[in-house]
């Protein structure tokens, strides 16, 4: 909620809206005006909505790629084949995090929210990051020295 809170405001004040909470003595004249405050809230509202889309599209993706990957689970024989679709399932996991992530950075760099699309950047860097590290991963069969069956 703090999130799209900040990219609204961030995208009132991008659009040229002077914003000080609480203290609207202090504004110009023109910054309040209603249809202008209600154009931008509107517009906030659609970004904020389409965000909402893409996120959802992601997630259905993901349940159906777990769905997938559980009746597989289910079908394996072996404990390699089992572990591998096992790193599998978090490898998808980890990705959709991601993805929802680069989806909040996207929006947010649209609204003009330049300090939470740093803050955006700097998760999916240490997402990335942490991904990459030896040890992080479970590791493949080739890896364990053991072949499928």
């Amino acid at each position: 909620m703090r999130r799209i809170h900040t990219a609204l405001l961030s995208t009132l004040a991008v659009c040229g809206v002077a914003f000080a909470q609480g203290d609207k003595d202090k504004q110009p004249a023109e910054t309040l005006n209603d249809r202008s405050v209600h154009s931008e809230t509107v517009s906030a509202q659609q970004l904020r909505r389409a965000m909402n889309e893409e996120i959802q599209a992601r997630l259905v993706a993901q349940d159906l790629t777990k769905s997938r990957l559980e009746n597989e689970l289910a079908g394996a024989h072996s404990g390699l084949a089992r572990m591998d679709v096992q790193r599998r399932l978090h490898a998808a996991h980890l990705q959709t995090w991601r993805d929802i992530l680069a989806i909040q950075l996207e929006y947010a760099t649209l609204a003009g929210a330049t300090e939470h699309a740093e803050h955006l950047a700097a998760r999916i860097a240490r997402l990335d990051e942490g991904l990459s590290r030896p040890g992080t991963q479970i590791p493949s069969r080739r890896e364990a020295g053991e072949e499928a069956r």
